[in-house]
């Protein structure tokens, strides 16, 4: 008699657009995280590699130390989303990056001090979310987020989020973050903040 099977966990997959809301310095310097996840990735560096995420995001960490990205695994990812130029597209598992989103906005911090981060991501499971994450300033970020589930009798994902990012803003992340409203009214003329 052959022993029970067990059950194989299959991963949920998130996909994760991030987008930054701030000036030039900090559209040009994501560009150029974009261009050099392209280059490592296509020179045959595997894309579902932290390594690489290391390589550019933790310069400072060894390849023998761990780092924590806030999910299982992520991968460079301009197929399933397409992103802008100034936009980064990752596949994760489990969840979304929360804590490379912090790293990143801190690296950002030294370009913009009021620098937001914003990843519109939705996972397999048919949630979807939004999060915000700001410097604090180049070694704590802020981070605040928000999900939706899809149910059988609605349809309407893209109006539920949008009701509970506003929700976000205006309720928790602003409220926390004042300063910041500037910043978000500029980039993200569709939602109204108060």
């Amino acid at each position: 008699m052959l022993p029970p099977q067990r059950e194989t966990l299959m991963s949920t997959i998130c996909y994760n657009l991030i987008s930054f809301l701030g000036n030039a310095k900090v559209k040009t310097q994501v560009i150029n995280w974009a261009i050099s996840l392209e280059t490592l990735t296509s020179n045959g560096a595997d894309s579902d590699d932290t390594q690489i995420i290391k390589r550019l995001f933790y310069p400072d960490v060894t390849d023998t130390e761990s780092i924590d990205i806030g999910c299982r695994k992520i991968k460079w990812d301009t197929l399933s989303l397409t992103p802008e130029p100034d936009e980064l597209s990752l596949q994760t598992s489990w969840n979304r990056p929360k804590f490379l989103e912090e790293r990143m906005a801190c690296l950002l911090y030294k370009f913009d001090k009021n620098v937001v981060v914003r990843n519109l991501f939705n996972l397999d499971d048919g949630t979807w979310g939004v999060a915000y994450t700001a410097a604090e300033n180049s070694t704590a970020a802020y981070s605040q987020s928000t999900s939706v589930e899809h149910e059988d009798d609605s349809d309407d994902m893209e109006h539920k989020l949008a009701e509970a990012e506003r929700e976000l803003l205006c309720d928790y992340f602003l409220d926390d973050m004042p300063h910041l409203t500037k910043v978000i009214r500029r980039h993200l003329k569709h939602i109204e903040v108060d």
